[in-house]
């Protein structure tokens, strides 16, 4: 996926892609991208799963908090992939 906007610098850069992996079960303190029920995607860490579903950045002091109800679903991401790294194909 490509990275948009700036809360998961130093690690993430807008423009950038992150590879994600889809079969493997993401563990606390992981990168993972989440998918919420309102259609939303993110691109975060996974800070804790108990009670409620706590999603922190890199580069933005922000705790978000969502209900478990509201994750669609979340992958695994493995690791950042520079945009120059990605070719494209036509």
């Amino acid at each position: 996926i490509q990275v948009v906007g700036p809360s998961m610098i130093p690690k993430y850069n807008p423009r950038d892609y992150a590879l994600v992996e889809p079969g493997t079960d993401p563990d606390i303190e992981d990168d993972v991208l989440v998918r919420l029920e309102n259609g939303q995607t993110l691109l975060k860490r996974l800070l804790s799963r108990r009670g409620h579903v706590r999603l922190g950045s890199y580069n933005d002091p922000e705790i978000l908090v969502y209900e478990k109800e509201e994750v669609t679903w979340m992958y695994y991401v493995a690791y950042p992939v520079p945009a120059r790294k990605i070719k494209t194909r036509l």
